[in-house]
């Protein structure tokens, strides 16, 4: 059972919410590769060079979704080192010793704005 404390952000973003966290995008990546594996995609596309030159590139395709899917494929939360990798908020509410940037008195500051901007409501 996950500690639901655990999921709220230096931000204040509540991860449980967060796509990656949910890992939808390993989610539909397995399931769009198990359905172009099914139509046999990988071999159509050589095959069909002709008709569309940029199926040439179908197994870069296929490398990028695996590597998007091995790079966002499980998040443990922010506050479990999840998260995005160079991350100033969480950076200045250790810093700081904060668990959330509502402790601040500077709050809300420049640091939050694409939160702002990305999550109405935040």
């Amino acid at each position: 059972m996950v500690d639901e404390s655990n999921l709220v952000g230096y931000c204040g973003l509540y991860c449980g919410a967060c796509a990656i966290y949910q890992q939808m995008i390993k989610k539909r990546g397995t399931q769009l590769l198990a359905v172009l594996d099914a139509y046999q995609l990988r071999e159509i596309a050589k095959e069909a060079k002709e008709w569309d030159p940029k199926l040439e590139y179908y197994p870069q395709f296929e490398d990028v979704l695996q590597s998007l899917m091995r790079m966002f494929g499980e998040c443990p939360s922010c506050l479990e080192g999840g998260g995005p990798p160079v991350c100033v908020i969480r950076d200045c509410c250790k810093e700081n010793g904060f668990s959330t940037c509502a402790e601040c008195d500077k709050m809300p500051c420049d640091k939050l704005e694409p939160q702002v901007q990305s999550y109405r409501g935040h």
